[in-house]
């Protein structure tokens, strides 16, 4: 996953989500939930897990109403960072705006899980999948490289899945707001 930042935006955390297949999967859905641990005292006692669910806001600059996930494409399960998200305390945001992880983030075992639940159209077998990210795996102020690619040729769309995991460094003077087409 990513984080970065747009101006005038809350911190924007991102997961990546693609189906690999020739079939359509009938109504797919994402979600993102945390979880943080705590064992005791001294990590002596017993553990207790705590999970929250944090809203998905897959719109774009709030232009948009939220969609339903299309699988066949890339697809960014986005969560934003506001003072009411359970990740606020996680998740700092520096002078020059750019996010960064928190000394809880791992202190407190804190893990975002990102979930897809589908069904399959062919076999009608629903499936669900599931990634966790910690702050290890996090990269902060950095956002998704294209890995959808628009030719003005002929209209058409290519996937570059060489592309769907490659982050780079956020540049707030050249981020350019996604659109809604």
């Amino acid at each position: 996953p990513a984080t970065d930042t747009q101006p005038g935006m809350p911190i924007r955390f991102e997961c990546r989500v693609h189906h690999v297949a020739d079939y359509a999967l009938c109504d797919p859905s994402c979600k993102l939930m945390m979880a943080r641990f705590n064992s005791g005292q001294d990590g002596n006692g017993r553990v207790s897990i705590e999970f929250q669910e944090l809203a998905v806001s897959n719109r774009t600059g709030g232009q948009c109403t939220p969609m339903p996930a299309f699988l066949q494409f890339p697809w960014s399960v986005i969560h934003y960072i506001d003072e009411a998200s359970p990740l606020a305390p996680y998740v700092l945001q520096s002078g020059s705006g750019r996010p960064s992880a928190a000394e809880g983030f791992a202190r407190e075992h804190v893990e975002v899980i990102c979930i897809v639940i589908g069904t399959a159209a062919a076999t009608g077998n629903t499936f669900e999948s599931r990634a966790s990210y910690t702050a290890a795996n996090t990269h902060f102020s950095h956002c998704f490289a294209d890995a959808l690619l628009h030719n003005d040729v002929d209209h058409s769309l290519t996937v570059d899945l060489s592309q769907f995991s490659v982050t780079w460094p956020e540049d707030p003077k050249n981020l350019l707001k996604p659109q809604c087409f």
